[in-house]
């Protein structure tokens, strides 16, 4: 909500800056992709060990 609220805050509400809103998810999304490679095993170590009972 407050990404859209930043995106929307301009003089004329009915204008919203998707462009603002787009690159915002972009580079979000892009930092978790170029992580997830490096902790890929951790977290399917974790996962699973949670799945076993014993």
């Amino acid at each position: 909500m407050a990404l859209y609220r930043f995106a929307s805050a301009s003089p004329d509400t009915s204008i919203v800056r998707w462009n603002l809103i787009f690159a915002h998810v972009v580079l979000t999304s892009l930092t978790l992709v170029i992580a997830y490679p490096f902790v890929q095993r951790r977290i399917v170590s974790g996962l699973s060990e949670g799945a076993i009972k014993g």
